[in-house]
This record gives structure tokens, sequence and C-alpha cells, in this order.
């Protein structure tokens, strides 16, 4: 690394608190700190949950504005561009602001069910039909958040997760669901059952050809 550079990010770190050592920082907190840490997130959890309550204009805007903070990615090539342009070059400790290989794409997520692609939907090529298995259980492909739970255009709901990377899966034609909106889900869990999977991945307006992203059996 250019010595410049690496004078530059200790004279960046040696300003954000040039009193304090490192090791200070894995001392855990004292009991009335901890305390105090937990009182001060139930007044901020009673806080939005009542802002939730409330039918409001401005009431409603926090709303939109906490969703907006939930749920959309976040922007990580902002984050490094202020980075690189106030302390230096992105260690190499730090993958999650690199871009993903298609490899490392691939290997992320799994298959939502046990079967192999049958075709695309006639009307929105986008879409892969899928058998499920005997089982007919349809899983989450990866970590996410419920965003929507609807009637599907053909039979059955649509369940929509926004995985990690902005990965946004389309679960289509499920006949029972087992999540409901703003749901946390780990890869593999349980999304609903149905024997034809409609499953499609956009990623921002661009929808992916699955078959690019995911290892189906």
């Amino acid at each position: 690394m250019n010595m410049d550079v690496k004078k530059r990010r200790q004279r960046r770190i040696k300003q954000i608190n040039p009193q304090q050592s490192w090791q200070e920082w894995r001392v855990p907190p004292t009991r009335n700190q901890f305390i105090y840490k937990c009182f001060i997130s139930l007044i901020l959890y009673i806080l939005i949950w009542t802002i939730f309550q409330l039918e409001h204009s401005y009431a409603q805007r926090t709303q939109q504005a906490i969703r907006g903070v939930m749920n959309d990615s976040f922007d990580y090539k902002a984050l490094t561009s202020w980075y690189q342009a106030h302390i230096g070059t992105i260690p190499t400790l730090l993958p999650i602001f690199h871009e993903r290989s298609d490899g490392d794409a691939r290997a992320e997520y799994s298959s939502p069910v046990s079967g192999q692609p049958m075709q695309g939907v006639a009307d929105q090529a986008d879409i892969i039909q899928v058998h499920t298995s005997a089982d007919r259980t349809v899983t989450a492909i990866g970590k996410g958040l419920v965003q929507s739970i609807a009637p599907s255009n053909r039979n059955g709901m649509t369940v929509r997760v926004l995985h990690t990377n902005g990965i946004l899966a389309i679960y289509g034609g499920l006949e029972s669901v087992q999540v409901v909106k703003n749901d946390w889900l780990e890869e593999g869990a349980l999304i609903g059952y149905t024997n034809i999977l409609y499953f499609a991945l956009k990623k921002g307006d661009q929808y992916v050809n699955p078959g690019d992203v995911i290892p189906f059996d």
C-alpha cells in the first residue's frame, strides 16, 4: 500500500478519537450502562410503534421513511466512494463493500424447490415454472425480508422477498402461504406449498435469469 495512503488513514483514525485506545472498545458495558441502553431502546421502540398507529399525514411520511430505511438496499457504492476519498483504499478485510462476481452470486442462493425448471411462461419469458417435490414445499433461496403477499395473476398467492445483494425473488402460484409481511427469513425457511411454482428474480428494474444465479437440482 502507498505510504501516503497509510499515513492519511492513520491520521483520519486518530482524528476520530485520539485519546481512546482500540483495546478499550472491547471492554463490556457496566450494569448501569446496559440498563441505560435497554431503557433508550425501549423508548425508541414505543415511539416508533406509536408512529405506526397514527394516521396523520406527518406520521405517514415518517412511516414511509422508516420502511424505506428498513427495506431498501444500502448504497455501498456511495460509501465506498466516500471511504476512498477521505481515508484510502478499501481494506480486503471488508469484502462486503466489493462487487461480487457471478460465481459468488451463484453460491449465495439455493434452489426454492427440489425440481427442474419446466419452461418459461408464455406471456412472461422471465418467469419460469418449476415442479415441486412430493412434499410440495417452497423455501427461501437466501436471507431476506418478506415485502408483500398478494393474489397471483394466475392461481394462488404471490410472495415477494427482498434478498441480500438486492435480489428480489417472486414466488408465485402458492396454494398455501406460511409467512406474513415483514417476516425475516433465513435460507431454507418455509414460504409455502404448491405443485407448480412460478418463479422470477429481479435486480432493480431488470429481470435476472434464475438459472444464472440458482443451482436447480
